[in-house]
Parts: C-alpha cells; structure tokens; sequence
C-alpha cells in the first residue's frame, strides 16, 4: 500500500522562502560593509539609533528592550562586529545568539572616497607617530580617562546621596529655600517634597543634568541650559495653575505652546514628576500623624 506524499504547507514554504531571501539579503548588506567604510558605519549609526530609541520609548509596554532580537537587527544592517555599548553588554546572551562577527577587521575597511580615505590614513598614521613618540602620555591619557569617569561617577553618588539623604516624609520644602515663591507668581509658596530640596529656580543642579543631558551637553543650538529652565518653569506654572482644583498635571497640557523635540519635553515631564516637581500632593496633619500618604516619588 502506497503513501500519498504531503504536500509542503504552502504558508511554510512561503516562511522558508523569506527566511532564505533574507539571508542573502543580510549577506550582501556585510559583504558591501566590508568594502565600503561609509555603508558600514552608516549602518551602526542605524544600529545604536534603533536599539536606544527602542529602548526610551515611552511606550514601553509596547516596544520592550529585552525581548529585541539585537542578533537579528545587527545582521539586517549588515554589521560586521555589535557595537560597545552598555546595552549590548546587558543584553540577554539569547538575544546575541546567531550573530557572528566578520573575518574583517572594521579598520581596515576604506573609504570608496579617495579623498576621504586618504585623510583617514593620514590620522591613522599621525595618531601612530604621537603614541610611538611617546607612549608614557599615551599610557597616561588613558589612565587620566579612567580616573576621570571614577570621579564623575563618584561625584554623581554624592549628589544623589545628598539629595536623597535628608528625606523626611513628613516634611515639604520650599522651592527656593526661602518663601518658596516662584519668581513669575509671588502669590504662593510652591510647594515641593523634602527630597528635592535641590531645586532652584534660577539655577539647574547636577541631577537635572544627569536627567536631561541633551540640554547641557553642548551638542544642539537649540537645546541649551536656558532652554531648559524656561521649559521647566512653563510646565511647573502650568502645574501651579491646576492643583487647586485638585487635577494633574498631563503632559498634553503641559508642552501646549513650547516649542522643541517632543521626545525631549517629555523627558523633562517626566524627570519633573519623578522628582514631585509637578503631581506632587503634601499630606495632610491627619495623615502625617498617621503615616499615611506619603507620596513620596521614587529616586532612580
């Protein structure tokens, strides 16, 4: 007795023959990066853009880090070596699995530029003279470097351990140390929590520069520290306008009206209520004796 032979699940054959046809496309997106030094750097500028959009996403319920195929991504953009960064070195290892590196070394790769890859050789060559003429300052930049990153990461604990240090739960601090009163609107103290007895409102502190630093890095003309406080102080009046009726303040209200990068005034939305800067509620007598309601907001 004969057996019929299955036909092949059309829809199976259609997966396998996507998978194959994206497979020879990946291949030819690596061999052109190891030819061509602007197709492969293009390509990890693509890489590190998606994985940290992807990662600062605010819909993080949606677009969720940890279940990115970063294998699968790296050969789609034909990358030749996964990029170093903090979030390749987190990563899960099952994310990283399948992607293999190319037998390419990506400093050897040239510009079809001749212009331009002539200038790449003649600082490659420069940078070798100054470390063969010496090599102690280059062992010393190198060491200067890594002290420097444990000072900054030092001096970044201790302001986060000053500002968290004097919590108290029970008691609300001025903004401004003295009545409190934000410079365009005398009529009330603004109220915030004892853990952001930081904040000034004519001047910006170091956790604010650590939370937003794309306005104190010096990279955008139109991201500056004035900037900042003058988006800052337009979100907290705004705030300052709905409180009494007991509302919060939503993020569609508040960047009403400014101009600049949604994705940034949401960042400063953001760090604005995790410090209780805005939609923060002091509790009452009641519940301090009590020990209720504390409402204190989480220090990250």
């Amino acid at each position: 007795e004969s057996e019929e032979e299955e036909e092949p699940d059309e829809a199976d054959a259609d997966a396998a023959e996507a998978e194959e046809g994206g497979a020879q496309l990946c291949g030819e997106l690596r061999a052109r990066s190891e030819k061509n030094r602007e197709a492969m750097e293009k390509g990890v500028r693509a890489f590190v853009s998606y994985l940290r959009g992807y990662k600062e996403h605010h819909c993080r319920f949606i677009f969720r880090f940890k279940e990115l195929e970063l294998a699968r991504l790296a050969k789609s953009l034909g990358l030749l070596r996964l990029p170093r960064m903090k979030e390749i070195r987190k990563a899960p290892k099952s994310s990283l699995k399948g992607f293999t590196e190319s037998t390419v070394n990506p400093d050897t790769v040239p510009f079809l530029d001749k212009a331009r890859e002539k200038q790449r050789l003649r600082g490659l060559a420069e940078e070798a003279a100054r470390r063969a003429a010496n090599p102690e300052a280059a062992a010393d930049s190198r060491k200067e470097r890594e002290k420097r990153k444990r000072e900054e990461a030092a001096a970044v604990a201790a302001t986060v351990a000053d500002a968290v240090a004097p919590i108290d739960e029970g008691i609300d601090a001025d903004a401004n140390g003295g009545d409190g009163s934000d410079p365009s609107s005398q009529d009330e103290p603004y109220k915030i929590p004892g853990h952001s007895h930081w904040f000034r409102w004519d001047a910006t502190h170091e956790l604010e520069k650590q939370g937003v630093p794309e306005f104190f890095d010096g990279r955008s003309e139109n991201k500056t520290p004035e900037t900042y406080r003058t988006i800052r102080a337009a979100m907290m009046n705004r705030y300052r306008a709905v409180k009494s009726s007991g509302e919060c303040l939503r993020f569609t209200r508040a960047r009403r009206g400014l101009v600049g990068d949604v994705n940034s005034l949401q960042r400063v939305f953001d760090f604005l209520e995790r410090w209780g800067l805005i939609n923060w509620r002091p509790r009452s007598d009641p519940e301090r004796a009590a020990g209720l309601g504390a409402n204190v907001p989480r220090v990250v």
